[in-house]
């Protein structure tokens, strides 16, 4: 099998430290704590437009190591649309 479908099931497990308006949620799943944030910004002190630039954000990184995988960044965008 190709590294690409594991690098994305890696991706939406990656943990890391993130902080969210000063709080922080130390080795976090990322893709999970974003979808939350999309989910209801307001609980964590967001707008839906910080929530997506996130999202964005998330994308741009993951994206690119899918893609040094073989993968495609498209797959991660898909898996935000469900």
């Amino acid at each position: 099998m190709e590294p690409g479908p594991y690098a994305l099931d890696y991706l939406l497990k990656w943990p890391a430290e993130l902080s969210v308006k000063g709080k922080v949620y130390p080795e976090q799943p990322l893709y999970p704590l974003i979808r939350e944030l999309l989910a209801d910004p307001a609980v964590h002190g967001l707008t839906l437009i910080e929530a997506q630039a996130a999202r964005d954000r998330f994308l741009e990184l993951a994206g690119q190591a899918l893609e040094a995988e073989g993968g495609d960044q498209r797959w991660l965008e898909r898996e935000f649309s469900r």
